[in-house]
């Protein structure tokens, strides 16, 4: 991959959709992140490749902050 771009491992996706999900595992993006109404999460972590399940694209900002 030249410099500026990242193999997928690299990548994080964030996804509301089984679909997209489903796409980023066969992308084989390194971190999935499943967007969700709270009540949903346990269901969507269950999903093959996500890493976490989040209720509004702001906890990303609190996410990356910590690490």
């Amino acid at each position: 991959f030249p410099s500026h771009v990242k193999p997928p491992e690299e990548c994080m996706v964030i996804e509301d959709a089984r679909s997209g999900i489903q796409a980023a595992v066969s992308a084989n993006v390194g971190m999935i992140i499943a967007l969700g109404p709270k009540n949903t999460h346990g269901n969507l972590v269950q999903i093959k490749g996500v890493t976490k399940a989040i209720e509004r694209v702001d906890e990303i900002i609190a996410m990356i902050a910590s690490v």
